[in-house]
């Protein structure tokens, strides 16, 4: 059942980790502002990822 759910939310994980990778890039070649938003987007996709996943998973069991 959960990975059902996971699957179904897997944009939010993919995006995630392309939005940490820019952020990383960011951070690597020395534009902090720019890497922090990066991060900041990272985590706010990486929350919502989790709630669908969680929500999805809740409907499928009942």
């Amino acid at each position: 059942m959960m990975f059902k759910a996971i699957k179904k939310s897997m944009l939010f994980y993919v995006a995630t980790v392309l939005l940490g990778t820019a952020a990383g890039y960011s951070f690597q070649n020395g534009i902090v502002l720019v890497g922090a938003i990066w991060t900041f987007l990272a985590l706010c996709f990486l929350f919502f990822g989790v709630v669908n996943t969680y929500q999805v998973w809740q409907t499928g069991r009942k």
